[in-house]
C-alpha cells in the first residue's frame, strides 16, 4: 500500500476510508458507541491514522 501497488477495487477502497473514517470520529467522540468499542478502536488510534493517512494520500493522486 505504502508504494500504491494494490489490487484494490474503488469501492473497496471507499469501503476501507469510509470504515476508518468512522473509527477515527469514534475515538473524537464524534460518532456515539459503547464503551468496549470506543475502547477497541482507541488501542488502534496510531494505525488508524496511519492507514488514513496512506489511502488519503493515494486519493489524492487519483
Amino acid at each position: 500500500m505504502i508504494n500504491h501497488a494494490t489490487d484494490i477495487t474503488p469501492d473497496e477502497f471507499r469501503t476501507i476510508i469510509a470504515a476508518l473514517q468512522a473509527a477515527k470520529l469514534i475515538i473524537l467522540g464524534d460518532i456515539e458507541v459503547d464503551a468496549k468499542t470506543c475502547s477497541e478502536c482507541k488501542s488502534y488510534f496510531f494505525t488508524i491514522n496511519k492507514l488514513l493517512s496512506t489511502f488519503e494520500k493515494q486519493l489524492l493522486q487519483e
